[in-house]
């Protein structure tokens, strides 16, 4: 377990979870050097001890085990750090839990990623639905519109005086829009 970049650990389990073993990537995801600084620190210190780490241990210790939890985790530098943590609790001959083991993967650079994905499909999603819809209506703020024989400065300066970066262009003053023109 020395050299994979997923946390092993084992904590004690009860009012704190205090390390007793740990792999060197529990250590670096925790941002301690080595797996010595971490024996007799509590996971929910580490955590942050939040209303949601709290919510982590009801769950573990009602259903044994948990399954990539999600932690937002501030570093000591300001960065935070997204964790994923499973666990299971380890019983022994008489039943009484004697320690929690788990797992723990930094997926920062994932759940990065991942958020940009969903920010984008959410975009695409919005623009697919006014794919179809007249112009006007797509545009629940004020546009500026022009005419077809408008000049481009002039439409340039409504635009700048609307502070839009779009204007509608129209047949006419009176009819619907039947284009979009943006800077």
């Amino acid at each position: 377990t020395d050299n994979i970049s997923i946390g092993v650990f084992r904590t004690t389990f009860g009012s704190s979870e205090v390390f007793v073993e740990a792999n060197p990537a529990t250590a670096r995801i925790f941002g301690c050097h080595s797996p010595e600084e971490l024996f007799n620190r509590s996971l929910g210190h580490l955590l942050g001890d939040t209303v949601q780490y709290q919510a982590f241990k009801r769950q573990l210790k009602e259903e044994e085990s948990v399954s990539e939890v999600i932690f937002q985790v501030p570093s000591v530098s300001g960065i935070t750090s997204t964790l994923s943590i499973t666990a299971t609790l380890v019983r022994n001959q008489h039943g009484a839990v004697s320690y929690c083991d788990g797992f723990v993967e930094d997926i920062t650079q994932r759940y990065q990623k991942e958020q940009e994905r969903e920010g984008l499909i959410s975009e695409l999603q919005a623009s697919v639905l006014f794919q179809n819809e007249s112009i006007h209506k797509a545009y629940a703020v004020a546009v500026p519109s022009c005419t077809l024989d408008t000049t481009t400065e002039v439409a340039a300066r409504f635009m700048e005086h609307a502070g839009s970066s779009a204007i509608l262009v129209k047949p006419d003053d009176e009819q619907e829009p039947i284009g979009i023109v943006t800077d």
